[in-house]
């Protein structure tokens, strides 16, 4: 998307499911890159963690216009939209909200407790997510640690007018 090669990326599919036609919006904006020095100066107070700072900055700038980039996919989308993916930001952030827009959240319909998605720092860190539009259904989410990555799995089966769709973010 922006940034240069060490960013991420966003994959559009457009999927026909039983005749309909869905948009799935596969995303994974900035992280911040931190390093093991970084979580130490964080650790060792305000004077030291200003290049973590700096690498904030830069990072929440970047994944702002990342964000706009995803919201204008969604915007002119023809059919029904499902994000899923990292945002490495967590719901109160500009960016889960410019994402978000008028889009659902698969955790707040059927999830429950913190719904942890990055198994790093803090227990209660949700960072993926699954955004489906209005014209989806819930059923069930579930969580699962990846062996392979610092995040869990979240999956949530959907509905779409009488057809069922499982989606992993």
């Amino acid at each position: 998307m922006l940034g240069g090669p060490e960013t991420e990326n966003m994959i559009r599919a457009d999927v026909v499911i039983g005749g309909d036609t869905v948009r799935v919006l596969s995303i994974h904006l900035k992280s911040y890159q931190f390093n093991e020095g970084d979580y130490a100066s964080i650790n060792s107070g305000l004077a030291q963690s200003r290049g973590v700072a700096g690498k904030m900055k830069s990072t929440f700038h970047i994944r702002a216009m990342q964000a706009d980039i995803v919201s204008a996919e969604i915007s002119g989308s023809p059919y029904p939209v499902i994000v899923a993916g990292d945002l490495n930001a967590i719901p109160v952030s500009h960016t889960y909200q410019t994402v978000r827009g008028n889009l659902q959240d698969a955790f707040l319909k059927t999830g429950f407790g913190f719904g942890r998605t990055f198994s790093s720092l803090a227990p209660t860190l949700r960072i993926d997510y699954i955004l489906p539009d209005e014209r989806f259904r819930y059923w069930t989410s579930t969580f699962t640690a990846a062996s392979v990555s610092n995040t869990f799995l979240l999956s949530q089966r959907l509905t779409l007018s009488t057809k069922n769709i499982c989606c992993c973010g």
